[in-house]
């Protein structure tokens, strides 16, 4: 078979990834030096043309298909968000200081048993109303690790009492949650960790991922990660875990057992001026596993 440049362009266009130009139709051609400056002069021509683009920060010769926005968004156009369902509500009447604009990423990093299972399970049950089935499917679904056991006790605790069955969907979830977030709807990731344990930094492409699927509706994706112990407020990852997010809240365990306290990271929208919510400590109680009660909020 004679090798021509529109051969390479379709072997591009449907490769995934990055590739290094001589694993063209799997390498076959790079033991020829007359077919391998043939293939490097067309991947050139290919970049020029934004076919193909280099990879940054890789070693010379990376490339990958040019991944252009397909869709505009008509932003003019689109469909209005009734006013029942503008603002989600949170714990501790945190919607009265931050308004969370949809689409939206919500992140909450903790300490080991801080309470950010018991965070998420009540946001879910105070947006009930706010989520309604659409033709007849759930929209609010809630991907964990735990045991249903461990979930079901906490949940038959919640206050108020929550109707059985629930109008939300609960699946085991471990690994590519992107996958299952609801476009439109409500989805809990609880929790979400690096995918590869010997980097921290890798909890950046999941959450990326999970971005890209919510910016495409009006969904809101509210996801939990583990963060190191002590002050630090970030989750492993650091900094690039709040790239994507419009609400950033910690939760850091005190020394009184089951008593935690909530501080905010990451505000996209504040709703009050007049002081600094980056200041603000919520110290609360944890009943039972689900049962939040505030204690103080206080400015530092």
């Amino acid at each position: 078979m004679d090798l021509t440049k529109e051969i390479i362009k379709n072997w591009w266009l449907t490769t995934t990834g990055e590739a290094h130009f001589t694993a063209v139709m799997g390498g076959l051609w790079k033991r020829e030096a007359p077919t391998y400056n043939k293939i490097k002069n067309w991947t050139h021509e290919l970049a020029e043309e934004r076919v193909i683009v280099k990879s940054g920060g890789k070693r010379d010769g990376i490339y990958r298909l040019m991944d252009r926005a397909e869709e505009e968004v008509m932003w003019w156009l689109g469909a209005d968000i009734e006013d029942s369902q503008v603002n989600l509500r949170l714990p501790f009447n945190l919607h009265k200081a931050c308004y969370v604009s949809r689409p939206a990423l919500i992140l909450i990093s903790g300490d080991t048993n801080a309470g950010k299972t018991a965070l998420i399970d009540n946001i879910i049950n105070l947006n009930l109303d706010k989520f309604p089935p659409v033709n007849g499917e759930k929209n609010i679904k809630l991907l964990i690790r735990e045991g249903l056991d461990l979930h079901k006790e906490r949940m038959m605790n919640m206050i108020p009492r929550m109707t059985i069955p629930p109008p939300y969907s609960t699946f085991r979830k471990t690994s590519n949650f992107e996958d299952d977030i609801l476009q439109d709807g409500l989805t809990f990731v609880d929790y979400l960790r690096p995918p590869n344990p010997d980097s921290l930094m890798s909890i950046g492409a999941p959450l990326e991922a999970i971005a890209a699927r919510i910016s495409a509706g009006t969904g809101i994706a509210v996801v939990a990660i583990q963060k190191p112990p002590g002050a630090r407020s970030e989750g492993f990852g650091g900094i690039i875990t709040a790239w994507d997010s419009t609400l950033y809240m910690s939760l850091h365990k005190t020394d009184t057992p089951f008593v935690s306290y909530l501080k905010l990271l990451k505000i996209k929208k504040p709703l009050i001026f007049d002081r600094n919510l980056y200041q603000l400590k919520i110290r609360f109680r944890m009943d039972l596993g689900i049962r939040l009660t505030e204690l103080e909020k206080v400015y530092e």
